[in-house]
């Protein structure tokens, strides 16, 4: 069975997962989060090899594993488990993990990043997300060069978000997705301050300047608003003009 099968937020005694770590103090302190959270089926393994083992063996929807075990390629395991399935649900995790060894992780299909400390609340976010939300799309992935496809699917999704947010105020059945669409633009910022080029800050001015590109874009929305403001404050400054020019005096014909 898959990931859709299963209802994760209200029912998840019996969603089968896996925990992936050597070191027994992060794996006790996981399982025990994720208890308190409602999972009850959840089996445990030291290395990836005796995880690909048992998956073959009783199948599992939701794997959490450690970054840093290297007993197998994390990428080539991933693959592996997404390439058998394409509904199970693979979350790496670790306490300080390189911005390119992230990206790699979610190239090869992982769908979203825990980083350590193990909190509660933000552990059941991430799984949510990864559950829900759509994967980085493969533009993104492929992409060479990452912040430009980032921001640009950023700005996207937040013109997106705009419009629904405009248009529920007058049709409340849109509210629905738009509460979706902000979740996943939320997810999307997080996702892309992880696994950004260089820092978040060089991201940052990818995002900029493509809003200063689509303001002068024909194509764009805001390219557009700002087209006919500009028209409408030029016809207005000619209207002035005309209005404010001195009339020359009229002579009287003899």
């Amino acid at each position: 069975m898959g990931s859709s099968q299963y209802d994760f937020r209200n029912s998840r005694a019996q969603i089968p997962l896996m925990v992936v770590t050597a070191n027994r103090s992060h794996s006790h302190q996981l399982r025990g989060t994720l208890k308190n959270l409602g999972f009850g089926n959840i089996a445990a393994e030291l290395t990836l090899t005796d995880c690909l083992a048992r998956y073959k063996r009783d199948g599992a929807v939701l794997i959490l594993f450690d970054a840093k075990l290297h007993d197998l390629d994390g990428s080539q395991f991933i693959e592996e488990l997404v390439g058998n399935n394409s509904e199970t649900i693979v979350i790496p995790f670790s306490g300080e993990p390189r911005v390119d060894d992230v990206f790699s992780l979610l190239r090869a299909g992982a769908r979203h990043f825990i980083t350590l400390p193990f909190q509660a609340d933000r552990i059941e976010e991430i799984i949510l997300r990864a559950v829900e939300g759509p994967p980085l799309r493969r533009s993104i992935l492929e992409s060479g060069d990452r912040n430009t496809s980032l921001a640009g699917a950023m700005l996207n999704l937040l013109d997106k978000v705009t419009l629904l947010q405009r248009e529920s105020r007058e049709y409340k059945s849109l509210l629905p997705l738009f509460d979706e669409e902000h979740k996943n633009f939320t997810a999307l910022s997080e996702v892309a301050k992880s696994v950004c080029e260089g820092s978040p800050e060089e991201l940052r001015e990818k995002i900029m300047g493509g809003c200063i590109q689509r303001a002068e874009s024909q194509n764009t929305r805001l390219g557009r608003a700002r087209s006919r403001l500009r028209k409408q404050r030029d016809l207005k400054k000619t209207n002035s003009m005309i209005i404010e020019r001195p009339t020359s005096p009229v002579r009287a014909v003899r």
